[in-house]
């Protein structure tokens, strides 16, 4: 058997110094791969607009005192929160938060950037295909990620006519 002494920490020698230092360049090496892969895939997928949401969704996170809100769950287990500004029945800021798939993040993005500057009737009057309209492919199984975010909207415009001040 081989045994390695651990050093004490702090006390390193400079040959494992070395061998930490090549294995972190190697894991960042590998990790960045991966990454590239990754981003390759999912343009390859669902094409360079829909990829550019998903490495930097817009509209991504919480909103402090939303006007309305709406948080559904789709019927693969995927949850979405959308939050609404509303100043003279239009909408002025839209933000969402997902537990789900990258679908689902470029959905919820999308539906945000169409809400955003409409009108209440405008908004809610979102459909499936004006969020799908970013992809250029997406299959099948994951085009209930625009149905939820186009109903996630409806739901907090609904009830922010509910519970109009």
């Amino acid at each position: 058997m081989f045994f390695t002494k651990i050093p004490e920490p702090g006390r390193e020698s400079s040959t494992q110094s070395k061998v930490n230092t090549m294995h972190k360049e190697s894991l960042d090496g590998f990790l960045d791969e991966l990454q590239s892969r990754i981003e390759d895939d999912t343009a390859r997928l669902y094409g360079p607009r829909a990829c550019a949401i998903w490495k930097n969704p817009p509209h991504f996170g919480a909103m402090d005192s939303p006007s309305s809100s709406a948080e559904l769950t789709g019927s693969c287990g995927d949850s979405m929160r959308i939050d609404l500004r509303i100043k003279d029945d239009h909408v002025v800021e839209a933000r969402y938060f997902t537990t789900g798939c990258g679908p689902s993040i470029i959905s919820g993005s999308r539906a945000c950037t169409l809400a955003q500057g409409k009108s209440l009737e405008q908004a809610a009057a979102m459909e499936d295909q004006d969020i799908l309209d970013v992809f250029d492919s997406i299959p099948e199984d994951k085009k209930h990620c625009a149905h939820l975010a186009a109903q996630t909207v409806r739901e907090a415009i609904r009830r922010y006519w509910r519970n109009r001040p």
